[in-house]
């Protein structure tokens, strides 16, 4: 148990994540700066971040969800969820869309993180953008403090 965490989705059933030390992305800081300073609400951050990280976290293109999944992962109800992934595609956050619907009428989702965050239509409170942007310079300070003293 010592490599799983309990995250618990909006107050719903808890679902472990295994935390490997293999795991790593190959993505800009920024990308997730830009992820964690937008003014998306708390649903559509959580989703962007679900899509980051079972797409990039394991170096694939794309992530399929079924919105029977997404409804254990976010805090909205099944028949928003369209809606949610439509405006984040709009936003130009999210490629990709639909891909299928069973027999039961379940939509399966096939989505990924547009890697270009700079064409994101999202705006950023200019407090909050200071201090990720703050935050962002100091852990680079920090780190070149770091190398010159190795050196």
């Amino acid at each position: 148990m010592a490599n799983t965490a309990d995250i618990t989705a909006s107050c719903r059933k808890p679902f472990v994540v295994n935390i490997g030390t293999s795991g790593y992305t190959i993505y800009p800081n920024e990308l997730v700066d830009f992820i964690i300073g937008s003014n998306l609400p708390y649903a559509a951050k959580l989703l962007v971040l679900i899509v980051f990280r079972y797409s990039a976290g394991y170096q694939k293109p794309e992530f399929k969800i079924s919105t029977k999944n997404m409804v254990q992962l976010l805090p909205i109800r099944e028949q928003n969820i369209p809606a949610l992934v439509r405006g984040l595609i709009k936003l130009n956050i999210l490629k990709g869309g639909p891909y299928r619907s069973d027999k039961r009428g379940i939509l399966e989702y096939n989505l990924a993180i547009n890697l270009r965050y700079k064409t994101w239509d999202i705006s950023f409170p200019s407090d909050r953008r200071t201090l990720i942007y703050e935050l962002h310079k100091q852990a680079i300070e920090k780190e070149n403090r770091t190398e010159n003293q190795n050196i």
